[in-house]
């Protein structure tokens, strides 16, 4: 079988075309359900209505834009941690094309050679925020374990670096990640499945907080006056669905403001304790509260101030 292939894009914008139709190393991490529960990044229905074209692709964000412009800072410190390590940059606008399947890719950010008994490794660049580092602590967080899982796959690499900043430069680490052909499999697998949803134009299950953006900009005005009878003439499983939707948001509704006022009389406890002065501290949990001052002006109600209670961890 031969090598990977490497095609280079003279524009951001080929780059960028290229990658919306085939399965990138970003793409992995959020198939394999890396992203679950972090709500400020896309899910699988996400990443579905992206690639079949029905929403457009996210911005780069102001982060994505900072940890670009930070990564010859890491990678220079990296460098400087290992001399020995020959640090090759690829380029910015480059795809790695799996030998077997072209339709996997990956844009790396570094490149090393290969040591004695392997093939190349490849070095993965990343930023995260100081409260984020306990997922750090055993090695790379879980989507930066699948993305590097994924590029290895398509470089035919069997070593990779993953160098992270946390904080504003308060740290740098560097976690060593082995090639994994039992990932490789799983998430060859699990790529395939969305592949073929989304050849098919077949949408997977729609998330939560997650997939609200994509949803919204799906539909983000009605175009007509009709009323949709979501109990009509449909399947029978559509119909289901919806009705379990609806009798579980009714539950959890329910559920959530015996939650908010177990909180309340929570807080109130505490408020209680703290009385007149401006806060408290837990020693053994390291939490801080603060009574802090609002202020809240209103064309109908006379302004006033409140005092509104806040935890704030280490």
């Amino acid at each position: 079988m031969s090598g990977p292939r490497i095609r280079t894009y003279s524009t951001e914008e080929k780059w960028l075309a290229a990658r919306r139709h085939r399965i990138t190393s970003s793409d992995a991490p959020i198939i394999a359900g890396a992203t679950r529960g972090r709500p400020s990044m896309p899910d699988v229905f996400s990443l579905w209505c992206a690639k079949t074209g029905k929403i457009p692709p996210r911005p780069r964000s102001l982060r994505f834009a900072a940890g670009h412009a930070l990564e010859p800072v890491m990678f220079g410190e990296l460098a400087r941690l290992r001399p020995s390590l020959e640090i090759h940059d690829p380029g910015d606008f480059h795809l790695v094309e799996d030998p077997r399947d072209r339709w996997r890719v990956a844009t790396l950010d570094r490149q090393f050679p290969a040591p004695p008994k392997h093939r190349a490794g490849i070095i993965e660049g990343k930023t995260a925020e100081w409260n984020m580092r306990h997922l750090w602590e055993s090695g790379p967080d879980l989507y930066s374990f699948f993305q590097v899982q994924h590029a290895m796959s398509c470089a035919r690499a069997d070593h990779a670096l993953v160098v992270v900043m946390l904080g504003l430069a308060s740290r740098l680490d560097v976690h060593e990640v082995a090639f994994s052909p039992a990932v490789d499999d799983e998430l060859k697998e699990l790529e395939y499945r969305f592949r073929v949803l989304v050849d098919t134009d077949t949408p997977p299950p729609v998330g939560g907080l997650q997939s609200r953006a994509a949803v919204e900009s799906l539909f983000p005005r009605p175009s007509n006056a009709v009323t949709v009878d979501l109990f009509g003439a449909d399947v029978v499983e559509a119909v289901d669905h919806r009705t379990n939707a609806l009798e579980h948001k009714d539950r959890l509704r329910a559920e959530l403001k015996i939650v908010e006022d177990d909180i309340a009389e929570a807080e109130n406890v505490i408020k209680l304790a703290i009385g007149e002065a401006e806060g408290g501290f837990v020693p053994e949990k390291g939490s801080r509260f603060t009574w802090n001052v609002e202020r809240r002006k209103s064309y109908t109600v006379k302004e006033s101030s409140s005092r509104r209670l806040r935890e704030r961890k280490g």
